[in-house]
């Protein structure tokens, strides 16, 4: 427990002062983005229907690639990272979307399978609340990570 603050600030540190060049901002003010340059902004909402967590990306590209919706998955054996939970674009969600999302388009339907067609999200839990996931298409590293960090 007495090496936790330190180790803490570490990770402030490291997050604030080691950052990619794709990654600058002038200030620490300034929100730092993903290197994604039209996906830089985005929400994963997650809700459970029946067995199964759904879920969609929320961001404002989406009139135009669809809402990519995806299943939930755990560590699976055979998997590009077995270990490791993952977001399954490949598969429909189970029919009927949540009250209040937006309609169900599949990802293999016009520009959505230039984004979310074949793609697996797997992620890895770095602390309490705070994922760091990295895109997969085809089991083909898209050289894309995001952090997902759940608000308390």
């Amino acid at each position: 427990r007495r090496n936790l603050l330190p180790h803490e600030y570490t990770h402030s540190w490291n997050g604030k002062f080691r950052r990619g060049a794709d990654l600058y901002t002038p200030d620490y003010s300034v929100p730092m983005r993903n290197s994604l340059p039209a996906f830089s902004r985005f929400q994963k909402r997650f809700q459970r229907v029946g067995e199964v967590v759904v879920g969609y990306n929320h961001q404002t590209m989406a009139p135009v690639t669809g809402p990519g919706y995806f299943i939930v998955r755990g560590p699976t054996p055979g998997e590009a990272h077995p270990g490791e939970l993952f977001f399954d674009y490949t598969t429909e969600p189970p029919a009927g979307e949540p009250a209040g999302w937006p309609p169900f388009r599949p990802n293999t339907a016009g520009l959505s399978r230039l984004v979310y067609m074949d793609m697996k999200d797997f992620c890895r839990r770095v602390a309490k609340g705070v994922l760091v996931g990295k895109a997969y298409k085809r089991g083909i590293s898209q050289n894309a990570y995001f952090t997902l960090t759940r608000a308390f």
